[in-house]
């Protein structure tokens, strides 16, 4: 098997990571193109992790700053190719973030999972924080993960 990489993608990689995003994220959802990306991919404070095997994009997701607390981060657009899935790199896109957001002085993350993903975030550590809800007509749960 292929070493997989795992950094930021380069500023000429990122529409790989948004057509990535659309593929995974929207595409199933019958969404248009555009809906995959929003003001906060290119904020300060705000960094991707993409995973690559041979130079391909593999899986992404994205770690930013929320308004409420400075020490609160959020993770969201979490997508791996479904030719990827089961070999681990959703797993090291949360480590590497997790990595990164350590590093700046957060002390928790935050996310939305979608049902079907809840035992990837689990099996690394997150744990449900609130109540289900439906996001894009998908059920999803709040977690969190403290990182002090």
């Amino acid at each position: 098997m292929a070493e997989a990489i795992v950094r930021v993608p380069t500023a000429e990689e990122m529409s790989q990571v948004f057509d990535l995003r659309w593929k995974v994220l929207r595409a199933p959802l019958g969404e248009p193109k555009g809906l995959e990306h929003d003001d906060l991919d290119y904020s300060e404070g705000t960094v991707h992790g993409a995973v690559f095997v041979d130079e391909r994009l593999v899986a992404t997701g994205r770690l930013n700053q929320t308004l409420a607390d400075p020490t609160l981060l959020q993770v969201r657009y979490m997508a791996t190719d479904p030719e990827y899935r089961g070999r681990g790199y959703g797993q090291q896109i949360l480590w590497y973030m997790e990595s990164l957001a350590q590093h700046v002085g957060a002390e928790a993350i935050i996310l939305n999972a979608r049902i079907d993903a809840r035992s990837l975030y689990e099996r690394v550590g997150y744990s449900v924080c609130g109540p289900e809800f439906e996001l894009r007509g998908l059920r999803h749960l709040p977690m969190q993960k403290e990182l002090v």
